[in-house]
């Protein structure tokens, strides 16, 4: 993904809100990790955050799935293979989501109410619910708590607007 504000006092706010997340034990932990994928998990967030990218995040994960995944369906138990992409989806989702909480933080510590949301990663086929957010001010405070508070993929507030949306934020 292409993260426009990615620099060092980002990175810093990144870090401070993941390093919160772990401390309160409230950070996203899948149930496609391994027991070693989840006990590193928050480390490998840290560094990434620090020195790193979604990308970088997402091959430090990528031998820490499980092979299979159970899910319900009409009432039954199915399983199925993990899809070979997991890791990108589960970096990319985390990494964006602490990106976009460190830019409300720093746009409203340096006086912005708001924030702009932009396609940052190009998609073959983008949802019309995505398309309609780009270009969007969102309010900062607002956003700040709706991904505090929805740890994982579904924010209320849509932004980002689930795995693979492409979506983020600038200042």
């Amino acid at each position: 993904m292409d993260f426009k504000n990615l620099d060092d006092t980002t990175r810093k706010l990144m870090e401070q809100e993941i390093q919160s997340d772990i401390d309160s034990d409230s950070y996203y932990k899948s149930k496609l990790l391994t027991p070693s994928g989840l006990a590193n998990w928050p480390s490998l967030l840290l560094d990434a955050a620090a020195h790193g990218t979604d990308q970088t995040l997402a091959s430090a994960i990528a031998n820490f799935f499980v092979p299979m995944e159970t899910y319900v369906r009409n009432g039954k138990t199915h399983t199925r293979k993990v899809a070979s992409n997991a890791n990108e989806r589960l970096a990319e989702g985390e990494f964006n989501a602490y990106y976009i909480r460190a830019l409300c933080l720093r746009s409203m510590g340096e006086g912005n109410d708001t924030v702009k949301v932009y396609r940052a990663k190009q998609v073959s086929h983008a949802r019309s619910e995505s398309e309609m957010k780009i270009g969007t001010n969102v309010e900062a405070s607002a956003l700040l708590q709706d991904l505090r508070s929805n740890i994982g993929f579904d924010s209320a507030l849509g932004i980002p607007a689930g795995p693979n949306s492409g979506l983020s934020v600038k200042l």
